[in-house]
Order: C-alpha cells, then structure tokens, then sequence
C-alpha cells in the first residue's frame, strides 16, 4: 500500500512532467538515470560477487523500468505535441 508521502511523490514527478512543454526535465531525469545505469554497469564490469552481480542486475532493469514509465507519462500528457 502506498503511504501519503509516497504518494505525493509519484505525483510531484508526474505534475513536473506534466508541466515540461519543451521536454527538458524529462531530458534532465532521463540523463540521470542513464549516468546512474553507466555507472552501475561500470561497477558490475570491474568485477563483483555473483550475489553482488544478480543484485545490481535487478537495479540495473528497475532505471530502465523508471525510463519507461518518465517517458511514458510525458508522452501521455504531451501527445498533441509528439504528433
């Protein structure tokens, strides 16, 4: 169940993409989450544990998850301008 805070959250980052007309937040948080991929891949290529290896793997699919769901949503709000 999502908590209050949570929630408020979700909806920060959704009302922020709602209101990103020219799409730079949505290139800002894209970017962050590709640095904190390339950084993660770089960790798991200097060598880890398997357990380490399985852990980082399954971060590594939840910021490609995140991406989804940023592009997704702004996508969903700006339709008209995609078109």
């Amino acid at each position: 169940m999502i908590n209050s805070e949570e929630e408020s959250i979700v909806l920060e980052l959704e009302e922020q993409l709602l209101n990103d007309v020219d799409g730079s937040s949505r290139a800002v948080l894209n970017e962050d989450l590709q640095n904190w991929r390339r950084s993660l891949k770089r960790h798991i290529d200097s060598g880890v544990t398997t357990r380490q290896f399985e852990a980082l793997q399954v971060l590594l699919e939840a910021i490609d998850c995140a991406t989804e769901v940023v592009d997704a949503t702004w996508m969903r709000h700006h339709r008209e301008i995609v078109r």
